[in-house]
This record gives C-alpha cells, sequence and structure tokens, in this order.
C-alpha cells in the first residue's frame, strides 16, 4: 500500500517541521511550502492526498490557493483542512463557501488532526481499491 501524501502550507516553519513530523512518524509522506505559490507549484509536481492550508500568508494567502485549486480541473477535488490562528465565525464560512474540508484552530491538537486525517484519507473514495485492506 502505498503512502498518503499530505501537503502542508504554512508560512511559519515551526507549524511546518512539526507537523511534517508527526504526520510522518504515522506513516505519511508529507511535503511542505512557505505560502500559497510555493503550494500550488507542490500540488502539481506531487498531487496530494491532502492538503493542510495555513490562511494568512505572505505572497499568496490561503483563500487564494484554495480558490486556485477549485478553479483547475486536475486539483479541484484535492481535499484541503483549513489551519488557522483566527476562530472567527466569517474564516469558517468562507472555508465552507469554498468547499474545505474542515477547519482547524491553531494551535492545532494533533492527536485531533491525526485522527480526522486517518479517518478521511485512509479511507477516502478517492483510492477504492485500498479501502478494500484490512
Amino acid at each position: 500500500m502505498r503512502r498518503k501524501k499530505i501537503l502542508i502550507v504554512d508560512d511559519e516553519f515551526g507549524v511546518r517541521e512539526y507537523l511534517s513530523e508527526k504526520l510522518q512518524l504515522s506513516g505519511y509522506e508529507t511535503f511542505t511550502a512557505a505560502d500559497g505559490q510555493e503550494g500550488m507549484d507542490v500540488v502539481l509536481k506531487v498531487k496530494p492526498d491532502l492538503i493542510l492550508l495555513d490562511i494568512l500568508m505572505p505572497i499568496m494567502d490561503g483563500w487564494k490557493m484554495l480558490s486556485c485549486l477549485r478553479e483547475q480541473e486536475n486539483t479541484r477535488d484535492i481535499p484541503v483542512v483549513m489551519l488557522t490562528a483566527r476562530g472567527e465565525t466569517e474564516s469558517l464560512f468562507k472555508s465552507q463557501a469554498r468547499r474545505a474540508l474542515d477547519y482547524f484552530i491553531k494551535p492545532v491538537d494533533t492527536k485531533e488532526l491525526l485522527a480526522f486525517i486517518k479517518k478521511y484519507i485512509d479511507l477516502s473514495p478517492n483510492h477504492p481499491e485500498e479501502d478494500l485492506r484490512l
């Protein structure tokens, strides 16, 4: 079974490194990007199974990257989980309107995030051949 690929897009180096380490220890292959523009480049190269996407970043923020993903045929169905320090309702609604899979407020509870990821991408209908394995 191939390892699932997760892209972490966040302008904070420490956040990228921390999440990458936790996800790798849980068996995922990780990739990182410091902003949305770099994130789009990585998406096109590695075709991740899931993207963890910060909202407030320089160059291209998370909203713009999410919009770009949804506009392109080959990226529109990639599941995206928004990660942000902003907990207001408007950000949650913006995430839902742009078809984000979920919304986690930083600092992220890694156990909760890992449980969510495992439940979602390990049983993802995008990979039905893998769903049948026990």
